[in-house]
Order: structure tokens, then sequence, then C-alpha cells
């Protein structure tokens, strides 16, 4: 997933191909952790983060993420200001990640992430 994020409003990270979501199909649940990162496009600032959590979505119901743990792993400076919000869309019935740059940043920055997700079987 990822975005280039141009201004401090929150933008919400795509699939590769820019505009697909992280859709979960009915009658499933996943584990999944992630890495995130932001960096600024002169390289001067970044932030990493790791996400541990699970989704799922009952037949015939919306997606439900129960508590999702975020850790900020590395960042710079301190207290760059780059955020992520992480939550079950019931909207597009996906996982999504919202990121959201620096208040008062002119540069650009692009959001990248990583997955590894595993259904859970009963």
């Amino acid at each position: 997933m990822s975005a280039n994020i141009t201004t401090n409003s929150a933008t919400e990270l795509f699939l590769l191909d820019g505009s697909t979501r992280l859709v979960i199909p009915e009658g499933t649940a996943y584990s999944f952790d992630a890495q995130v990162q932001m960096v600024s496009n002169t390289k001067d600032a970044y932030k990493k983060w790791a996400i541990d959590g699970v989704i799922s979505r009952p037949v015939g119901g919306n997606v439900i993420m129960g508590v999702t743990v975020i850790q900020v792993k590395s960042e710079y400076p301190p207290n760059v200001g780059y955020s992520l919000a992480v939550t079950a869309d019931t909207t597009n019935q996906c996982l999504k990640l919202m990121a959201t740059s620096a208040s008062g940043a002119t540069n650009n920055c692009v959001a990248t992430a990583v997955f590894n997700m595993n259904e859970v079987r009963s």
C-alpha cells in the first residue's frame, strides 16, 4: 500500500495500483502485521510504525476490527508530526490506513505499508 502525501490532510493508502483497497471477503477473518514508513521527499524527516491486529467480516455483515496495536519504531526529527490511523472501513468493507503529514509541511512525503496477512480458520 502506498500514497503520495502533499498536505497535512489525512490521505488514504491504496494498493500499489493507486486505487484498489484491501477488501475483506465475507465470512473471513485475518490476523495481520505491517510496517508503515513515511519519508519526506527531501529525505530529512521520517517515521516508521509497526501494526498488529485482526480484522474480520461476518457473512452478511460489515468489517470488524478488534484492538489494533500501533507502535512507533523510529522517527526523525523527534516528534516529526506524521500520524497514522488504521480502521475498518464499513463503507468499502476494507482495512483502511490513513496517513497525515506534519502540520505546515511544504514538502511531499511517501507512505508505504508492507503487510503479512494470515486467514484465521476455525
